[in-house]
């Protein structure tokens, strides 16, 4: 079975969104991390953000616009 791309896509741009508002939230707001504890978080952070965008890409390749994709294989 596989998930259909208009809920998939809605879905990536959702957490997409929430991610580069946490990203940016982390990004201006180190406190008392170090310089090594930043960047770790921060690369965190960004993997976090890729994953609905590679996520989104395979959906806009994996089926033509209007197929419906939920099928029992």
């Amino acid at each position: 079975m596989r998930p259909d791309r208009a809920l998939v896509l809605p879905l990536c741009g959702a957490w997409s969104l929430f991610s580069v508002l946490h990203l940016g939230w982390h990004a201006t707001h180190q406190g008392l991390a170090t310089a090594g504890q930043a960047a770790q978080q921060l690369l965190a952070l960004a993997v976090v953000l890729a994953v609905p965008t590679f996520v989104a890409v395979l959906a806009r390749r994996a089926s033509p616009a209007g197929h419906t994709t939920f099928t029992a294989e």
